[in-house]
């Protein structure tokens, strides 16, 4: 939870920088497990549960957290002291502070919430632009 926590924190510190509306909802969303087969929407309370049903407005809230993930490393990466470079592909590399780095592998590698979805999308690529 304490990688999740980095990421939440970063989020919001730039929605607030920004002037950006960061709800409580928004990041419960974000902390919610990836729907797997026989997960029963019923048993998430009904705010969180709208996400699940209205793909629009989880398309949008991805858009809104990559948009302030992306604001976030441009500026951590001009203090950072350390950089890591993650590969996709033989041709492309995506940096990041090493907090940064340190944070999404372990998220990457253990986590079944929507948050890890979207980091993925933040690294990778966003399908939704």
């Amino acid at each position: 939870m304490g990688e999740e926590n980095f990421f939440i924190n970063k989020i919001r510190n730039r929605a607030e920088k920004e002037g950006i509306s960061f709800t409580e909802t928004e990041e419960k969303v974000l902390l919610s497990p990836v729907p797997t087969p026989g997960f029963d929407l019923n048993t998430l309370p009904k705010n969180i549960k709208e996400f699940y049903e209205d793909r629009k407005k989880l398309v949008n809230l991805n858009n809104k957290v990559i948009s302030l993930l992306r604001d976030a490393i441009r500026e951590d990466l001009k203090d950072a002291p350390e950089v890591k470079a993650i590969k996709l592909g033989w041709f492309k590399q995506f940096k990041m502070p090493v907090d940064w780095h340190e944070a999404y592998m372990s998220i990457y590698d253990s986590s079944n919430k929507i948050l890890s979805g979207i980091l993925q999308n933040f690294v990778i690529g966003n399908p939704f632009e």
